[in-house]
């Protein structure tokens, strides 16, 4: 399988779409609440994101990432005087745990040190990939109980 990354495109809205819709299903699924308010709830906080993102980080590299041409993830990076940042790294159900999010985190490991500056990533507390961070050199810098600030150690 060859990975590549490209910009997002606004095409690429409906896979952007059920990519984070796929990465709340664990959080929302436990939820009494009908199929159809599930989505509206996902559609809003879909949208706010966007709009946050829009606001905070406009200046940010948004990539899509590819398998064999086929969409299966996002990047979003933050790159300033002082700090890389990851904005936001996820990838479909299907390749979670194939080694390719670890790629792309070596890569901005390297790019970071090579820069010298730290690599940040605020992250869920509750998100599995808080064990990939870790065992890749990112310590936690801050945490509120539901996010923390992570950096790596190396950077």
């Amino acid at each position: 399988m060859e990975a590549a990354l490209r910009p997002e495109r606004p095409d690429d809205e409906s896979f952007v779409y059920r990519l984070y819709a796929s990465t709340r299903d664990a959080e929302l699924g436990h939820l009494p609440l009908p199929p159809e308010a599930k989505s509206a709830l996902l559609r809003q906080q879909f949208d706010a994101q966007r709009r946050h993102y829009a606001a905070h980080y406009a200046d940010a590299s948004l990539q899509i990432v590819e398998l064999d041409g086929a969409p299966v993830g996002r990047l979003y990076v933050g790159r300033w005087e002082d700090e890389v940042r990851i904005i936001e790294l996820s990838l479909v159900p299907e390749v979670r745990g194939r080694g390719l999010g670890s790629a792309l985190l070596t890569t901005l490991i390297a790019e970071a040190r090579a820069a010298r500056l730290p690599l940040r990533i605020h992250v869920a507390v509750t998100n599995p990939a808080v064990r990939l961070y870790l065992r890749l050199g990112f310590a936690a810098l801050d945490n509120d109980g539901v996010h923390m600030l992570m950096e790596h150690r190396g950077a």
